[in-house]
């Protein structure tokens, strides 16, 4: 079996050279949320600390009947807006749109992405009335996102703030859309039209399929008309669908896209290992390197540390050919199962790329979730050196998407063996000389007991906790957004209860965490100040 690189936390396995080039340290641990919907294979913008989610699925993963494969019923058929922080949620339906507008913004594989307090929004695939069939959408659809997430607040239509054109051109589902200068990049993805039918249109109820083999590059101008149109076709290496395009820094420090993996090959019903990165004059095919682990769309993020001039590109579960046995060792299922393994991309400076495995989520998590940032992203890029001070910093979050309970349930269940997830996780970059991103069942035990009162607060509370042993203790406080806002203290306590006075009195309205670390882990607890 081949290897590749595992790096944990406490051991190193691997047959690389200089393996501790760059330093990246990303800690991710479940935030306790009750209320929050289930839904996977959502689009979603962000605004001011809260969330717009629109359309995906509220069942798991599609069942291989066709009578059973993405039944209506199963629409997302509500706008949501979600605030983390304070764990709120708000719901329209979509009845107050046009019926081409009702029937795009319930279905589940988009392809958007955010400009400014833009969603850009084009294709996506499901069930129609006024066709009665399934179908994959032929809108590009622009929606103003705080004016949407305002009227969902306030129980007010939306209409006024989404509109939509009609485009064959972006009849488009499970490819990506990205922003780059003014121009908008829709890669790979999939026309495909009818009941889904894994025994092929000959067999059963029939359907269209059609790749797209493509890159479409296009501007968007004022009025939502698209123009400047060009593509690129290569029937070979860009026959791909819900895969990860991400964007990267090159080497050269110019600007672009990565399509990692994706489905199917050609030649085979297996995922892609090779990567494709897409810059504004073209694309390449990236020869020499391999991604094994994580093929399928997941939750991911970008990061770039412009010291050494390395790219990191994180991903979150999902499914995968293969997976990594304690050994080190490549283990190959060609079913391609779902897996909780959390994986890096590194591209160095000098242009080579490796791989290594750097923890596992805890289930069987990630397929159809996605990476919501906090911090603010240079198109899609966190900047390290760009972060605010301090020893750890919220990135984002990790939401929704599919959880299954075995790796392999395609053929095996009647397609209650998984659900839609509404689990929250939080995913943190700490400062320091660790090379490994690390998953955090890194929260500290219940015995600590952080809480916070009087809570909520004008602005004046009390942070308590007991220190059931002799150990270095520090306590933060995290604004709204993540940064840190001060240090409460950092020291070596003795066993015994401690309180401290958190003065929040010349900050805004919001909520606030209090974060308590020692070496091995934090637990955090939410301060809502009025």
């Amino acid at each position: 079996m081949q290897k590749i690189c595992l790096l944990g936390c406490l051991s190193l396995l691997c047959m690389w050279p200089d393996v501790v080039f760059g330093q990246i340290d990303i800690r991710v641990h479940e935030v306790p949320a009750a209320n929050l919907p289930a839904v996977q294979s959502y689009a979603f913008a962000t605004h001011d600390g809260d969330w717009l989610l629109i359309g995906g699925r509220l069942d798991g993963l599609h069942r291989r009947q066709p009578w059973a494969s993405f039944l209506a019923e199963d629409n997302n058929r509500n706008l949501l807006v979600i605030n983390p922080a304070k764990q709120l949620v708000w719901s329209r339906p979509l009845t107050d749109l046009p019926l081409p507008m009702q029937e795009q913004l319930q279905a589940t594989n988009f392809n958007a992405v955010q400009h400014g307090d833009v969603l850009f929004l084009t294709g996506g695939y499901g069930y129609a009335p006024s066709a009665s069939d399934h179908i994959t959408h032929p809108y590009l659809t622009i929606i103003d996102v705080p004016g949407t997430i305002q009227a969902i607040k306030n129980g007010s239509t939306v209409a006024p703030f989404v509109r939509y054109r009609q485009d064959a051109r972006v009849q488009v589902t499970g490819g990506q859309l990205g922003y780059l200068d003014g121009w908008f990049y829709l890669m790979g993805g999939q026309h495909f039209k009818g009941r889904y039918n894994p025994m092929g249109p000959n067999n059963g109820p029939g359907f269209f399929q059609a790749y797209t083999n493509s890159i479409r590059k296009f501007s968007i101008d004022p009025a939502g008309n698209i123009s400047g149109y060009q593509e690129w076709i290569d029937a070979d290496q860009l026959h791909r669908r819900d895969y990860n395009a991400v964007p990267q820094i090159f080497p050269d420090g110019s600007r672009g896209f990565t399509m990692f993996s994706g489905v199917f090959r050609p030649d085979a019903d297996l995922p892609w290992l090779n990567s494709v990165d897409v810059a504004p004059d073209g694309y390449a095919v990236r020869e020499g390197f391999n991604q094994f682990l994580n093929h399928y769309h997941c939750a991911r993020v970008a990061l770039h540390d412009s010291l050494s001039q390395t790219m990191y590109t994180v991903f979150f579960g999902g499914l995968s050919r293969f997976t990594l046995n304690a050994q080190g060792d490549l283990v190959d299922d060609p079913n391609v199962p779902f897996v909780r393994t959390i994986s890096a991309v590194e591209r160095r400076k000098d242009g080579s790329m490796r791989e290594y495995q750097i923890g596992q989520l805890p289930a069987l998590l990630g397929t159809g979730a996605e990476f919501i940032p906090v911090v603010d992203e240079d198109l899609g890029i966190v900047r390290l050196q760009s972060l605010p001070a301090g020893d750890s910093v919220l990135l984002g979050y990790i939401f929704g998407g599919i959880q299954s309970t075995a790796p392999n349930i395609f053929f095996t269940g009647d397609g209650d063996q998984s659900s839609a997830s509404g689990r929250l996780f939080e995913a943190w970059w700490v400062r320091g000389t660790s090379t490994a991103v690390q998953t955090a069942p890194a929260r500290l035990p219940d015995r600590y007991r952080l809480n916070a009162f009087p809570n909520p607060t004008a602005g004046i509370a009390r942070a308590a906790f007991e220190a059931p042993i002799e150990e270095r203790l520090m306590l933060q406080v995290l604004g709204p957004e993540g940064s840190r806002l001060m240090v409460v203290f950092d020291e070596i306590l003795p066993v015994g209860v401690y309180q401290y006075l958190i003065d929040l009195t010349k900050y805004p309205s919001g909520a606030y965490r209090l974060i308590l670390s020692n070496a091995n882990g934090i637990c955090s607890e939410t301060l809502i100040v009025r």
